[in-house]
């Protein structure tokens, strides 16, 4: 029996080198600050599935449990990166000019399934928690004051697209007699632990009495890495203590190389081109997009997103993540009235041909 423990070990400690030797091997293969070479290398490819909706453990690949990663809002109209606000900045950084541009967040997610209750399956439902870590100088790095908001999707849609994007929305309280709604669209990337594994894209549309986007909404990019699948319900920096160090940790290595500031973002180049769906499955071809007036914005992680008012009170909204510039990964989203129609979001996969 010692005999059977001992090689046992030997074993698992030979796995664990090799393990760790393709993983290095693999990270000396790209270069420093490569943002769009990373993303293209770790993005798994979605099948093209139209109107498909999967089940919680599904879910579980793109959301659930802990995150940690960097957060920053990007003007609607320009796509110009929008400073964090200046009352949530200490004056000797604004003296110095280095006010920050983006936010750590630790974020927990608890998901929950009511049963197959409706007419597409499981109806799940997401809990989240963000703890936002405000910028510090000095000896409050080593007790960080942070912001906490929770949101939940009681009253909204939440749906797996394909096999790693989720679609995510919900109402907001009305701003004056202007209803609002929360839309977000969450890209996985990897799997690995030690990788960037999601790009949240997030903005709140608001709605005009004619039901057209009333302004160009600011955008929320989110990227992150997930620390752990069991959800700490946002407990991390409760009763104080959270530091500089621990948070730099929970971010790890690929985020502190500063994505929002040191990644050009794509440009309208990407949409020209014969794109083709790919297709695993029998599906309605997707109406392929074109220059057709829309609102185009071009952002960090290889993220663009257009949406064009096309009647009276309809409205469409693409959010795409581009693998390199010869594979995108496409949700499309109607609304009538200022709320969302067709059933659940769009999604399918396509590849430029020419």
């Amino acid at each position: 029996l010692h005999s059977f423990i001992t090689m046992a070990r030997m074993l698992l400690l030979a796995s664990c080198l090799r393990l760790s030797t393709t993983a290095a091997f693999q990270s000396s293969l790209l270069p420093s600050g490569s943002w769009t070479s990373m993303i293209q290398q770790r993005t798994a490819a979605v099948a093209c599935n139209k109107n498909k909706r999967s089940g919680l453990q599904r879910l579980f690949v793109v959301a659930g449990g802990d995150f940690a990663g960097l957060s920053a809002n990007f003007d609607g109209q320009t796509g110009k990166l929008i400073p964090v606000p200046e009352h949530l900045v200490p004056e000797s950084l604004l003296e110095w000019g280095q006010a920050p541009i983006y936010l750590e967040v630790i974020t927990s997610e608890t998901l929950v399934s009511e049963g197959e209750n409706n007419d597409n399956g499981d109806k799940n439902t997401l809990q989240r928690q963000t703890v936002s870590v405000l910028p510090a100088v000095g000896c409050s790095i080593d007790n960080l004051d942070t912001t906490k908001s929770v949101e939940t999707t009681d009253n909204g849609h939440l749906a797996v697209l394909g096999d790693d994007i989720m679609a995510l929305e919900y109402p907001l309280l009305p701003l004056g007699d202007t209803p609002r709604s929360r839309v977000e669209t969450t890209f996985g990337l990897s799997d690995n632990a030690e990788d960037l594994n999601r790009i949240r894209v997030a903005l709140t549309a608001l709605w005009s009495e004619e039901f057209k986007i009333a302004s160009p909404p600011p955008v929320t990019v989110v990227m992150e890495r997930r620390t752990s699948f069991e959800s700490s319900s946002g407990s991390i920096a409760d009763g104080g203590g959270l530091d500089g160090r621990t948070v730099t940790t929970l971010i790890g290595k690929e985020l502190q190389r500063e994505p929002f500031t040191k990644q050009s973002p794509l440009d309208a180049s990407v949409l020209r081109g014969s794109w083709q769906c790919i297709q695993e499955a029998e599906v309605d071809e997707p109406p392929p997009l074109c220059d057709d007036g829309s609102t185009e914005l071009f952002l960090p992680g290889n993220i663009v997103i257009r949406y064009k008012t096309e009647s009276s009170s309809r409205v469409r909204l693409d959010v795409m993540q581009y693998v390199g510039t010869a594979k995108r990964n496409i949700v499309r989203r109607f609304y009538e009235d200022g709320k969302l129609v067709e059933g659940l979001p769009q999604s399918w996969t396509e590849i430029l041909i020419d």
